[in-house]
């Protein structure tokens, strides 16, 4: 009687083992390999025996281990049996490995422990790679995730049907092309409260909406602004709403929940999501330094999708301040006064596999990119607030580097706070939105960029489906 294994373990292990000897592989021709295993069809024919017995066999199992060629072989017939598990699919016709598909949902993964954690890659780089140029190359692109104990990241599994897109956008096709639509929402300086901070001889400040110290009606004036930015939302036809750094307030978080809650969805919105900005939220009566936290929340419930807080605070120089007329807070430079956040969210949903950077956390790619590249995210919602976002500048390089590496989609939404700093763009080259995506027809990431003057008016944007 043939003893059989489970192909995701099995993953993991052949992974594991290939990965510490890739040194030994550095002088074979992969090009070879990969021609002789394309002439025999091994590895298709091995995928589709694992797909559909949804199992691999200890004999060649045993097999793979005698002999690096046929480790390799068996790996890739492994990752290709699991690829035709799209996760924007249902478990049909996918012969027995469909349970994996379950699996993900209960477990977050279709295997995981204490080195990694086995999930289905949802987008390729965007990098052209015809042909990879060594053996590590190849196992780049595989859908092993290996771990870390201090990567900070936080992969999590959409579970809960009510917080995802509903089954009438689930229909509608396999591949969405999901509509983006950023908001600017935040007119000018003077609506927001702009504070220097000193302790200790170090210099700190702190930026929020304003909310009421001077005697204006401003949890009023925000609370009509958010009705008529979710109008126009609704109206918009986008599929995920963004608002930009510093939107949100402890007050205007609790009219944004209890607005989705009692005003339902007009007939003709597809609006899903929304990320409702960022701001200095409570973190306890005994927290003097607020986390700058984004929130998500689902547009016919109004409950959390997903929460992020801003993990590295900006620092203004002296020359900041005074181009972007913050004149308060000079002299610099002056660090943000805030709570870092450690964790990192990567959320995995129906529509793809989402995270959130705010502002600073986008251009930390040291830091960032490589432990974030590592799971594979299809969309990065980028809310910041920084002077209008222009064409070859930060936000567009960091993009493109998640474009290249991952294949993920950026989508960054700024205010209008700021007054246009002139950096000598042309009128096309800078706008208070902007969309980086993987190229349609050739490898050249796609850019766009919008201006919306309108503080409640959408911006909108399609992007590929992931």
């Amino acid at each position: 009687m043939t003893d059989y294994l489970d192909p995701a373990q099995v993953f993991a292990y052949l992974f594991r083992h290939l990965y510490a000897h890739r040194r030994d592989f550095d002088r074979v021709d992969m090009t070879d390999w990969i021609a002789a295993e394309g002439g025999t069809g091994d590895s298709r024919r091995i995928a589709r025996e694992i797909r559909d017995t949804g199992r691999v066999t200890v004999e060649r199992f045993i097999e793979a281990m005698s002999d690096p060629r046929a480790a390799f072989l068996l790996l890739r017939a492994v990752d290709t049996a699991f690829g035709a598990l799209s996760p924007l699919a249902r478990a049909h016709d996918r012969g027995l490995l469909g349970s994996y598909q379950q699996r993900l949902l209960d477990t977050g993964a279709y295997y995981s422990d204490h080195a990694g954690s086995v999930l289905p890659k949802r987008c390729p780089a965007g990098r052209p790679q015809p042909v990879e140029d060594s053996f590590g190359d190849h196992l780049r692109w595989l859908m092993l995730v290996p771990r870390t104990a201090d990567d900070g990241m936080c992969f999590q599994v959409l579970r809960d049907p009510l917080l995802d897109f509903d089954e009438r956008i689930r229909r509608s096709t396999n591949a969405p092309r999901i509509v983006v639509g950023c908001v600017p929402f935040i007119a000018d300086l003077a609506e927001l409260e702009i504070n220097p901070i000193d302790r200790s001889g170090a210099r700190f400040y702190s930026i929020s909406l304003q909310h009421g110290l001077n005697g204006r009606d401003w949890s009023g004036h925000w609370r009509t602004r958010a009705a008529a930015a979710l109008d126009n939302l609704d109206r918009s036809g986008a599929h995920i709403g963004i608002l930009p750094e510093l939107a949100l307030t402890d007050d205007l978080l609790t009219w944004w929940q209890n607005e989705l809650l009692t005003r339902s969805r007009p007939p003709g919105s597809r609006l899903q999501w929304i990320l409702v900005g960022t701001g200095p939220l409570s973190a306890g009566p005994a927290a003097e330094r607020r986390p700058n936290r984004a929130v998500l929340l689902h547009r016919d419930n109004g409950r959390l999708v997903l929460e992020q807080d801003k993990c590295d605070g900006f620092s203004m120089t002296d020359e900041q301040m005074a181009n972007w007329r913050l004149f308060g807070l000079q002299p610099g430079p002056r660090a943000e006064w805030m709570r870092e956040g450690h964790d990192r969210v990567v959320l995995e949903a129906w529509a793809g596999r989402f995270a959130v950077l705010i502002c600073e956390d986008f251009d930390r790619l040291f830091a960032l990119g490589a432990p974030l590249a590592t799971w594979g995210p299809t969309h990065l919602l980028i809310p910041v607030f920084a002077p209008r976002v222009t064409r070859y500048r930060w936000q567009q390089k960091s993009a493109q580097q998640f474009v290249n590496e991952v294949g993920a989609i950026s989508v960054i939404a700024n205010s209008n706070a700021i007054p246009f700093v002139d950096g000598g763009a042309g009128p096309d080259d800078h706008g208070y939105a902007m969309m980086v995506c993987p190229a349609d027809a050739d490898w050249s990431p796609r850019i766009e960029i919008r201006v919306q003057h309108e503080p409640t008016g959408v911006t909108t944007f399609e992007l590929p489906g992931r």
